[in-house]
């Protein structure tokens, strides 16, 4: 079923402030950390705070590869892009938009010199699952066990 668009997708990614971002470490190997969204664009393209000096902040800058993934009762959704570190004032513009003081728990403030702010330039979206969120699901799944319909599940790979 092809029936999920660029606009879902981008909605879907809005409504999940929390996904898990993986990387290709150092070995070759992929590793996972969960990441709080701070921002996605109408491209899909999401907005990450993270602490360059970390070893995830370094496979980031040797490796820019990623994928974000989120979930929910009932739909799964993975998007592949490319990492992007931004630089001077891109960086203090961004940072300035983007800041909110629960971010004190992780960085000693804005001026934290291990701060970085990166987007992930989105280059498609796997879907799977009810796009209309966890009480769709839910539904679909006692009407296709009460009735013996099939699902109304979705499967869509978009382009971002």
């Amino acid at each position: 079923m092809a029936d999920t668009t660029k606009n879902d997708i981008i909605n879907i990614m809005r409504t999940k402030s929390v996904g898990m971002l993986t990387t290709v470490g150092a070995d070759g190997g992929l590793y996972s950390h969960p990441m709080d969204t701070q921002e996605v664009t109408d491209d899909g393209d999401i907005y990450l705070v993270v602490d360059k000096d970390t070893e995830q902040g370094q496979w980031l800058k040797d490796g820019p590869q990623v994928n974000m993934a989120y979930s929910d009762a009932g739909s799964w959704l993975s998007v592949a892009g490319t990492i992007r570190f931004l630089e001077g004032a891109e960086r203090d513009a961004k940072l300035e938009q983007l800041w909110d003081d629960s971010m004190s728990n992780y960085f000693s403030g804005k001026d934290d010199p291990n701060l970085g702010v990166v987007i992930i330039e989105s280059e498609s979206a796997q879907f799977w699952g009810h796009k209309d969120g966890r009480a769709a699901a839910l539904f679909d799944l006692v009407k296709t066990r009460v009735t013996g319909q099939k699902s109304n599940d979705d499967s869509a790979t978009v382009e971002l």
